[in-house]
């Protein structure tokens, strides 16, 4: 069975298939019968199909499609036999089916080589929907023992990159700020190196060898990091970009009290110790945590609010509920959230996984 995606798009489809048909046979008719007049969702769909003349050859087929509500379309075939005049067809409704009017329009005769039109009346029936239909809500993505295990070692290395990084810079901290670029950058460009064979190998570990969007994104989040410093060298601006306070750039207090030791570091060594610290923090907290989701809980006073959450580069996601709310199984990333309550301002909330182990972005709402 071929699902279509729209009605216009299989009817412009056919059309061009009957322009090239040449030596095509006067228009033939078919009838629909025995269409249901009401079946519920997940029930088959059986009728009749009866032609005005039979082909004298195997292998012919009728051509129809089923369109349902919103916008849902199945384009399919039931086979005719030689001397054959009348055939049954049974199709599956989904059970998931919106309920409503649906119809049956017979598209054309296949002869194997060629479709030729068949003049016909559609056929309409009803759908009544299922009730209370129960949909997994959220999927949660497990690191097993042996991934567990190379993020741990990855973190390690990256704890032994760090200190070789401060010792570079700190060598270079008298010169001028392009010597400590071209550090930085050689220190970036071998971490992505190392980030790239992490996954590579996070991948080939994994039990079941299926696309997992949680890895994609938790990976591609530290990657970002790297690459948005890399940008910064690139334009000169990381002091600038530290003195504006770009949250992802600045270490935390704690980092700064205990790597800055009365300023002997330059702001371009903390800037660039951020996505090192990152990295390494996100590793062990994928394998302490034996996951890479979270489920992340926003609140509003006064409750009510739209949401929609998003990662840097990435266009806002809408929630389909209001605060207060959980949104389930976000792969571990930095998320921002977006709160919009008419007649209050728009508030946002940057939410750091690795940091924050509470999962929680509360907001009180200004008018």
């Amino acid at each position: 069975m071929h699902i279509a995606g729209s009605v216009s798009r299989l009817a412009a489809g056919l059309a061009v298939a009957l322009s090239v048909c040449s030596g095509a046979q006067a228009q033939g008719s078919a009838t629909l019968k025995n269409v249901p007049t009401v079946l519920r969702a997940g029930e088959p769909l059986k009728f009749t199909v009866t032609l005005d003349r039979a082909p004298n050859f195997e292998g012919g087929s009728v051509m129809f499609i089923i369109t349902g509500t919103k916008g849902y379309s199945v384009q399919t075939s039931v086979g005719v036999g030689a001397g054959q005049v009348e055939t049954s067809a049974v199709i599956q409704i989904p059970a998931t089916a919106s309920g409503g009017e649906w119809s049956i329009h017979i598209l054309s005769f296949s002869t194997g080589t060629e479709f030729l039109p068949l003049a016909s009346k559609d056929a309409v029936f009803k759908v009544i929907p299922n009730e209370n239909l129960i949909f997994p809500s959220s999927a949660e993505v497990y690191v097993n023992p042996n991934q567990q295990q190379l993020l741990r070692t990855a973190a390690l290395e990256i704890r032994s990159r760090i200190q070789t990084l401060k010792n570079d810079l700190a060598e270079h901290q008298a010169g001028p700020a392009r010597s400590e670029y071209k550090v930085v950058r050689s220190n970036v460009e071998e971490a992505m190196k190392a980030l790239d064979a992490t996954q590579a190998e996070y991948r080939k570990l994994a039990e079941e060898k299926r696309n997992d969007n949680a890895e994609v994104v938790f990976f591609e989040d530290l990657r970002t990091n790297y690459d948005h410093l890399l940008r910064l060298l690139e334009h000169g601006n990381v002091r600038s970009s530290h003195a504006q306070s770009n949250g992802w750039v600045l270490v935390d207090q704690q980092t700064e009290a205990s790597t800055r030791q009365g300023a002997n570091e330059s702001i371009i060594a903390l800037a660039a110790l951020r996505p090192f610290e990152q990295n390494e923090l996100a590793y062990n907290v994928a394998a302490t945590t034996g996951s890479l989701t979270f489920n992340l809980t926003v609140k509003s006073n006064p409750e009510g609010a739209n949401i929609c959450y998003y990662r840097r580069g990435d266009p806002c996601h809408q929630d389909p509920q209001k605060t207060n709310t959980t949104i389930m199984s976000l792969p571990l990333a930095i998320w921002t959230v977006q709160f919009q309550k008419d007649g209050f301002k728009t508030e946002t909330r940057e939410h750091d996984p690795f940091r924050e182990s509470d999962h929680v972005v509360e907001v009180t709402l200004r008018q």
